[in-house]
């Protein structure tokens, strides 16, 4: 390159400037549209449970307080969301209500919970009927 002047010599780095900064703009471009536009929204409280109560009882009702939970994300997803899950309350071997406060969890980690993350699950764990005990038992040997 020592035989071409000053200006054509430099020519190739300009080429490679602008070629850079052009591929530059379009990825800054595909980026921004990718980002989606969030959005906030309630869901339904879904408690897990876990375990089966002390022979001769079972699990009835399920309540959770509060029913419902604020969360925040891309709208994409909490399109498709319906619910959140709580942490599981274990009932193994109960032989009353059991009440628990465990948290809230999204499964999808773009999903932020706004308030409240706490919530109380109350699960009814009664005797079962005389007849149904029998017949319970028979089952279990």
């Amino acid at each position: 390159m020592a035989g071409y002047p000053w200006p054509i010599r430099h020519m190739g780095l300009k080429l490679a400037a602008v070629a850079i900064a052009v591929l530059l703009w379009s990825f800054i471009q595909d980026q921004q549209q990718l980002v989606e536009p969030s959005a906030a929204k309630s869901v339904r409280v879904m408690p897990a449970v876990e375990g089966l109560p002390a022979a001769g009882f079972r699990v009835g009702a399920i309540t959770v307080e509060p029913a419902e939970v604020q969360v925040a994300g891309p709208a994409g997803a909490l399109a498709r969301l319906t619910g959140v899950a709580t942490e599981p309350v274990s009932v193994s071997g109960a032989t009353g209500p059991v009440r628990r406060h465990v948290n809230v969890r999204a499964l999808d980690p773009a999903i932020l919970l706004r308030s409240p993350q706490r919530v109380e699950v109350l699960v009814d764990v009664s005797a079962l009927p005389a007849s149904a005990d029998r017949e319970s038992s028979a089952d279990r040997e």
